[in-house]
């Protein structure tokens, strides 16, 4: 059911993993794309790597931050919060991949979901 649903999808947010199982891919730009062609705009989480979007056929890539990793609990909640942010501010894909990738990597640096969990000030500046 999960392929009727991403056609009625504006925004999602899957990581690798989820994204290779639920295209049946083993390329993680195969499976953005597959997913792309279902739902509005596609960003899958690449943890340390980053994050890879499409949105209307479009691919964009980004890198992550560098921090000291503590503890990844929460990072994906982070990144997702980043990137709605900056869908709902308009913005284009690099640039929402671009602040969920900050988002999520400042949230590892301390134990727990949400003690490191970044304001959106501190976020900004470091996009």
């Amino acid at each position: 059911g999960v392929h009727d649903l991403l056609q009625v999808t504006d925004v999602f947010l899957p990581n690798a993993a989820e994204a290779l199982a639920i295209t049946r891919q083993a390329d993680l730009a195969r499976a953005a794309l597959d997913l792309g062609a279902r739902a509005g705009i596609v960003a899958v989480k690449l943890g340390a790597e980053g994050a890879l979007g499409i949105q209307s056929g479009h691919l964009a890539r980004v890198a992550s931050l560098s921090v000291r990793l503590v503890d990844s609990i929460g990072a994906g909640d982070s990144f997702d919060a980043g990137f709605i942010y900056g869908y709902l501010q308009g913005w284009d894909l690099e640039r929402c991949l671009r602040l969920a990738a900050v988002c999520g990597a400042l949230s590892t640096q301390a134990a727990g979901g949400t003690d490191a969990q970044p304001t959106l000030e501190a976020s900004l500046r470091l996009m």
